[in-house]
């Protein structure tokens, strides 16, 4: 069964998004529509929050670990990505 919000992540990162820049490693740097939030994350063990964003899975598929993010003024490095099936990838990061 197909959820009711697959394919609408351009909605949601259009009415709750920011401007992200992104700047993959393969690719050349851009501004995204992103969702900010914090994660839990298990680092070895130890469960620790983490800065993270929320966007749509096309905006991001460049995006490999290590490559540089800057939201809200921080530059990060990408740590690892979650796809949720519906659209959406979580973007976890690390401080630069």
């Amino acid at each position: 069964m197909t959820s009711p919000f697959a394919g609408l992540s351009d909605v949601f990162t259009g009415a709750l998004g920011e401007a992200i820049t992104v700047t993959p490693a393969a690719g050349s740097t851009r501004e995204i529509n992103g969702i900010p939030t914090n994660r839990f994350v298990d680092a070895e063990g130890v469960v620790v929050q983490s800065p993270a964003f929320h966007a749509a899975a096309g905006d991001v598929e460049d995006l490999a670990d290590d490559d540089q993010v800057t939201m809200r003024g921080v530059d990060y490095l990408v740590r690892y990505k979650r796809a949720d099936g519906q659209g959406m990838v979580a973007v976890v990061l690390a401080e630069a």
